[in-house]
Order: C-alpha cells, then sequence, then structure tokens
C-alpha cells in the first residue's frame, strides 16, 4: 500500500476512533444522569408517603 494511502486510512482510522469515544462518553453521562434522576424520583417518592 503506498504511504499516501496509509495515511489517509490511518487519519480515517484516528477520526473514527475519536468518534466512537465521544458517543461512548456521551452514553456513559446520559446514563448517569437518568440513573441519579430515578434515584432522586424514588426517593422523593418513598419520602412522601412515609416510607422512609
Amino acid at each position: 500500500m503506498p504511504e499516501k494511502d496509509m495515511n489517509i486510512f490511518d487519519r480515517d482510522y484516528k477520526n473514527w476512533i475519536k468518534y466512537i469515544s465521544s458517543r461512548f462518553r456521551r452514553s456513559q453521562i446520559k446514563a448517569a444522569t437518568h440513573v441519579k434522576e430515578l434515584s432522586f424520583f424514588h426517593t422523593t417518592f418513598l419520602f412522601i408517603h412515609g416510607v422512609v
């Protein structure tokens, strides 16, 4: 494979890895936010109903 083609492949691969990493990080943040919201609503429900 010529050097020029290899550089294009390397650049595309690096960009793809950055994109996947960014998506993964966003998904983790989104999941953590949902867990915190669920925990808040669950605790509030228990408090309102006198369980806590």
